[in-house]
């Protein structure tokens, strides 16, 4: 999922539709097997590219507040 990511990223590509769940899939992976520093890496990545509507955008806020990174952090 990682190598997904960053090969998505590249700036010759354009940019997958899918990214923005990767990067939230890859976050609780990460947070799953305590990689705190990349896993809030991904949820900030992903609450700035996920739509505003997104189902878990509010599961990703709350991850990052149990991480220590959550608003005024």
């Amino acid at each position: 999922m990682e190598r997904a990511v960053t090969l998505a990223e590249a700036p010759e590509r354009s940019t997958p539709p899918w990214l923005f769940d990767a990067h939230f899939l890859l976050a609780e992976a990460l947070r799953a097997t305590n990689d705190r520093d990349k896993a809030i890496r991904h949820y900030q990545r992903f609450l700035e590219t996920a739509p505003t509507d997104n189902a878990y955008r509010r599961d990703a806020q709350q991850a990052l507040e149990s991480l220590g990174a959550g608003k005024g952090r």
